[in-house]
């Protein structure tokens, strides 16, 4: 899935940070920042709650919605919507989270789903 680490590495890059290490599927932060390199005008919005708030892009805090151990495969991995406290702004993130199962093919249940891909990132602001 080298999909989802360049998606997480061009978020990044728009932000001027190194990529720490790969996105794993249990880490809120990094899951809702590669939704969030979904969407250049998202990131821009983010640098500049970060610069205006002079935070660091690890001081980031989400959560977001996590699967049970039905989800035989993706037991624990957080999907949207994702909230995120981004410098003294909240950043409300959601998307479409499209599950697949080891043959690639769309609509896998709990017991088959092997992948999850988020798009479509839509979000709102708050204080």
């Amino acid at each position: 899935m080298a999909y989802r680490g360049l998606l997480l590495g061009a978020a990044l890059s728009i932000l001027a940070v190194d990529q720490a290490a790969a996105c794993d599927l249990t880490n809120a932060n990094c899951r809702a920042l590669e939704l969030a390199g979904l969407s250049p005008k998202l990131m821009k919005e983010i640098k500049r709650e970060l610069d205006a708030s002079e935070t660091k892009l690890s001081d980031i805090r989400c959560q977001g919605l996590r699967l049970g151990r039905h989800f035989v495969h993706l037991g624990g991995a957080r999907i949207v919507p994702y909230s995120c406290n981004v410098g003294t702004a909240k950043l409300e993130l959601d998307g479409v989270a499209d599950f697949y199962d080891d043959r690639g093919n769309e609509g896998a249940g709990p017991e088959t789903a092997m992948y999850v891909f988020e798009l479509s990132p839509s979000w709102s602001w708050g204080k």
